[in-house]
């Protein structure tokens, strides 16, 4: 006889159950959010990663190249340092408190100044530029470099024309102007230049009574660069030296001269060599004095 009771027999079999759905933690606990998700959401198996703190990659952002040269930050840093650094030592110099051991005072070392009224050059009608000066000009072009007159560079030179302007005593009237060499027309250098016939006459007199190289070393030395070198230059009796210091992590190129004519210096935010710069430094100088 058959036994109903299923005694002896295999249990019946349960229905099996469906698994939980895996968590890629395998706790059993819920997984915790990354950062920037939001709480509640699942946590997809092969989805996107969630970003790490600052970058699409996890970890610091990476740093982009800049498409263009931010011309009123760059004209910003370079006129305070040219205020800061090169107008005081250009002021030490004059007041005669300059550290340097020997500084030349005799007036027969260095001819007179070259009259007002010399002309050369573009004609400096450009908005981008500052022209106050009756006897230096700005070139429209020069070794390469073009004259810009877009935002930017407006915005560079009003920045450098507003530093510059707090030391009227050496920088009464100057020509200054934004370029770009290579294309395009982002800020590449930046040019100032003073007649010293437009000083009045006795910062003319206190001026000269030094020779150009003693006021390029200054202006060089105010300007916390060290590795000066001194360069070659066309102008009669002047001084020319170039070198580079790291500004905002920014590195530039500072030129600054001084002959009987005018003194200012061509600051360059791309460079090849030194040598290079000071070939174009010396050329804007010449065509700016219209020697």
């Amino acid at each position: 006889m058959s036994d109903s009771s299923g005694y002896g027999q295999g249990q019946p079999q349960q229905p099996q159950q469906q698994p939980y759905p895996y968590d890629p933690s395998a706790s059993g606990f819920p997984q915790q959010p990354g950062y920037g998700a939001q709480p509640g959401q699942p946590i997809q198996p092969g989805g996107p990663i969630q970003p790490g703190y600052g970058g699409e990659h996890g970890g610091y952002p990476q740093p982009l190249a800049p498409k263009k040269t931010n011309g009123a930050l760059i004209a910003t840093v370079v006129a305070a340092v040219l205020v800061v650094g090169g107008g005081i030592a250009a002021a030490v110099v004059l007041t005669g408190k300059s550290n340097n051991p020997s500084p030349v005072a005799d007036q027969s070392s260095r001819p007179p100044v070259a009259t007002s009224g010399a002309t050369g050059g573009a004609s400096p009608s450009s908005a981008s530029t500052s022209t106050g000066s009756g006897s230096l000009s700005i070139p429209a072009s020069v070794s390469g470099m073009k004259l810009l007159d877009d935002s930017e560079s407006k915005s560079a030179v009003s920045s450098m024309s507003t530093s510059l302007a707090g030391d009227k005593d050496l920088y009464p009237d100057p020509v200054i102007a934004a370029y770009n060499d290579g294309g395009g027309d982002n800020v590449t250098e930046l040019f100032e230049n003073q007649a010293i016939a437009d000083l009045d006459s006795s910062t003319q007199s206190e001026f000269t009574s030094y020779d150009p190289s003693t006021v390029v070393s200054q202006l060089m030395t105010g300007a916390q660069i060290s590795n000066a070198e001194d360069e070659s230059t066309t102008a009669s009796n002047g001084a020319l030296s170039c070198g580079s210091r790291t500004v905002n992590s920014i590195d530039v190129v500072f030129c600054f001269w001084d002959d009987t004519t005018s003194f200012g210096g061509l600051e360059f935010f791309t460079s090849t060599s030194l040598s290079d710069d000071a070939a174009k430094a010396d050329a804007i100088r010449a065509a700016s004095e219209g020697s």
